[in-house]
């Protein structure tokens, strides 16, 4: 993923978050158009949290018992059910979510963009583009074959063969384009 989606993502989990804070700080009977405008950011910061890899869950009290309750659609607003989980339990577990998605998708941003500024990162890139057309199209034919089972028969070496030399003209053509030779 790249640096801006990235950052779009933190921006979403950061905007469900000052419109769950001012949600809640409006009380239980507070505006609804606040409760609407957290209910539309919810599925950007959803995601958010996806990408970013946080699920945030909570048990149910041990002495009621019942299912563990995930994901940000559920406990946004568990504090408001009448045998509740705990208001200040599932809010801050929300509250914390976000948070830590916010920092985890900066640094995957930070991360990524210095990755890109190597040159390596480039390189890399354009072989992987030009050696996977040939995979890419030896899969549309064989599309219930493995690359273990094609690698294995006979095909596997004239393959093999054929993956080295579109790659030797993939360079030959690179060097041929930057002047190298």
């Amino acid at each position: 993923m790249n640096p801006r989606e990235l950052r779009q993502h933190r921006a979403a989990a950061i905007a469900f978050h000052n419109a769950y804070a001012e949600y809640l700080k409006a009380g239980p009977e507070g505006d609804p158009r606040l409760r609407a405008r957290v209910v539309e950011l919810m599925p950007a910061a959803h995601m958010a949290l996806a990408r970013a890899g946080v699920e945030p869950y909570m048990h149910p009290p041990r002495a009621l018992g019942g299912p563990v309750i995930s994901g940000l659609p559920n406990l946004a607003f568990a504090h408001e059910a009448a045998f509740s989980l705990g208001t200040d339990d599932s809010i801050r577990m929300v509250r914390d979510s976000l948070q830590l998605a916010a920092a985890k998708l900066e640094d995957r941003a930070v991360e990524e963009e210095r990755r890109r500024r190597n040159p390596l990162y480039w390189i890399d890139r354009g072989l992987r583009m030009l050696l996977g057309v040939p995979a890419y199209i030896i899969s549309l034919f064989f599309p219930h074959l493995s690359f273990r089972d094609v690698d294995s028969s006979a095909f596997g070496a004239p393959l093999r063969l054929l993956s080295a030399a579109s790659s030797a003209l993939a360079i030959f053509w690179i060097g041929r384009q930057a002047k190298w030779w």
